[in-house]
């Protein structure tokens, strides 16, 4: 709303402040002698009892809706809705202030306001010009086009930044002004040992309605870097040959080699994929940081020894220390991310990849180990380390077996060590079925030329004063028939020999 000529509307103000004061002190002493003082002006009959008492028994300031802007036009905008909601206030649209008033304007007629709004429906509403990244898309959606900044904007924001050359919705986008050259033959560019020169830079805007915001390209080609930046998309792919037995051209990144015997370090090769800002607060969707993906190549022909392209990830190699491959999932304020290492599913028919997780070998040390741990935690409940094999609905599920390794030594293999953590208990048990339960067997390997393993199984000892644990050997309840307890020795194969005894 804009406010009218102020010089007919002056003496009236007062007479209507005056006459608002008198109903309010009025108020205070007598509800009823609040309505009749303010039905005795014409003036105020234009404003209902319930409007009167809506303004000025509210005890919310409009005040409260003047937060801190950092400066931008929307920012300061975004006021008016919290103003116009709080009654008896308005929002003034030439100052982006809230203050006391009605729909005839400020209630302090110094105040500085050309035009307010009582409505919050009235309240200027965001526009999305910062999605258009081309001054056609940006013009034909009636915002501004910054031409120095190659950024989109309302006409209100480019009063809040350096703007120059601005294309409005109703001026045409100009078109580019520089020539295309076109270089038929080789082009050389060669610069001179006395003379320098050879380098190539070439940059611009972006013109097309595909460019992303930061919206300009480059390519920096000298003797101190390679650097390319793109408005869109970075694309690049090695030829494709149609030859005989022949590969795809390759693609060769490699970075700089330290060759200095003084302190001299191979260069880092860094792969990063952007960042998100995404908040649903801000009502997009939720952020997400982007992916790398690194995918061999497939094959399209048939045959038996076809096979895609492997994927290898190798440390570097030295003549001390080899270098270290290392996957870790992201960290995360409510759960970190996984790492799952697996084969990819298999074809009707076919068998599904094997993983395989080994330390290397060696000859004259001690081969490396393989630690498979879960995390610690100070207030809550550790991991849990599971080995499983996989069910089928046909044949026979998987094995899971745990072996120690061998040695040329007779006699001095590995040990299988299963071991609780302190006071935790160890159970060996078969599933539960609906015909024949499992077996366990507990037996020491046979031995052709000296004597078997012993089979010990005995409770711990204790200390002084307190009693050992006990043993107990039983075997299952039944509805029908108990099972039977034996305890058999050994035979002897030898007519001579011996039987063991029990």
């Amino acid at each position: 709303m804009t406010r009218p000529r102020r010089h007919h509307r002056k003496g009236c103000l007062k007479q209507l402040s005056a006459r608002w004061l008198y109903a309010a002190f009025t108020l205070l002493a007598s509800a009823s002698t609040f309505n009749n003082v303010v039905a005795e002006d014409a003036s105020v009959q234009q404003t209902s009892v319930v409007e009167f008492k809506k303004n000025f028994v509210n005890v919310a300031k409009c005040e409260d809706a003047n937060i801190r802007s950092n400066g931008s036009y929307w920012d300061a905008m975004s006021r008016c809705g919290a103003c116009t909601d709080t009654p008896g206030c308005i929002f003034c649209t030439s100052t982006f202030t809230c203050m006391d008033g009605a729909d005839t304007g400020p209630i302090d007629e110094s105040a500085t306001c050309s035009s307010w709004t009582q409505d919050p429906s009235s309240c200027p509403s965001l526009p999305e010009c910062e999605m258009y990244t081309s001054c056609s898309s940006c013009t034909s959606k009636k915002c501004t086009w910054c031409g120095n900044l190659d950024q989109c904007m309302t006409n209100a924001e480019t009063s809040f930044v350096p703007c120059e050359g601005k294309i409005s919705f109703n001026d045409e986008c100009p078109s580019p002004f520089t020539e295309n050259t076109k270089v038929e033959g080789n082009l050389v560019v060669e610069g001179d040992i006395k003379r320098l020169g050879g380098n190539i830079h070439a940059s611009g805007p972006c013109n097309k309605a595909d460019c992303r915001s930061s919206g300009f390209h480059s390519l920096v080609l000298d003797g101190g870097k390679f650097d390319v930046q793109s408005g869109g998309g970075i694309s690049m792919q090695a030829g494709d040959t149609d030859k005989a037995n022949t590969a795809g051209s390759e693609i060769f990144l490699r970075s700089g080699d330290g060759t200095s015997t003084v302190g001299g370090a191979g260069g880092d090769m860094l792969l990063f994929a952007g960042d998100g800002a995404g908040a649903i607060s801000s009502g997009g969707k939720y952020g997400r940081g982007g992916s790398v993906y690194i995918t061999a190549g497939g094959v399209t022909g048939e045959g038996s020894q076809s096979a895609g392209g492997s994927v290898e990830l190798a440390g570097g190699a030295s003549t001390a220390i080899g270098g270290s491959v290392v996957l870790v999932s992201g960290s995360g304020g409510t759960v970190s991310g996984d790492v799952k290492i697996a084969s990819n599913d298999a074809h009707k028919f076919a068998n599904s990849g094997s993983v395989s997780i080994s330390s290397g070998d060696s000859l004259g040390g001690s081969s490396g180990s393989i630690s498979i741990s879960t995390g610690d935690t100070a207030e809550s409940y550790v991991g849990a380390i599971q080995l499983s094999a996989g069910s089928s609905t046909i044949g026979k599920g998987g094995d899971v077996r745990v072996s120690s390794g061998q040695s040329v030594d007779v006699g001095n293999g590995g040990d299988a060590v299963f071991e609780s953590g302190e006071g935790g208990s160890v159970f060996i048990q078969t599933s539960s079925s609906r015909q024949l339960s499992g077996s366990i067997s507990l037996t020491s390997g046979s031995s052709a030329f000296d004597e078997s393993g012993e089979v010990v199984i005995a409770s711990g000892p204790s200390s002084d004063g307190n009693k050992s644990g006990d043993m107990k050997v039983s075997t299952g309840t039944s509805g029908s028939t108990g099972g039977t307890l034996q305890l058999i020795s050994g035979n002897a194969r030898d007519v001579s020999g011996v039987g063991g005894g029990i």
